[in-house]
């Protein structure tokens, strides 16, 4: 039984050091001068093309 306990508490310490980088990375990025929408941020950052008009560029 005390393995379930071990498994919990293993779960919650990488669910909670996942939010902490994922809140780190969300500050430093709203910290950043180009303060981009997720549409241009998503297409600059992947290189997807967010509109129909972008695939025949």
């Amino acid at each position: 039984m005390v393995y379930l306990v071990h498994i919990l508490v293993g779960l919650l310490i990488i669910l909670g050091v996942d939010m902490g980088v994922t809140a780190f990375w969300a500050y430093l990025d709203a910290r950043s001068d180009e303060n981009l929408g997720f549409k241009e941020a998503f297409a600059k950052n992947n290189h997807i093309p967010t509109k129909l008009s972008d695939i025949f560029e």
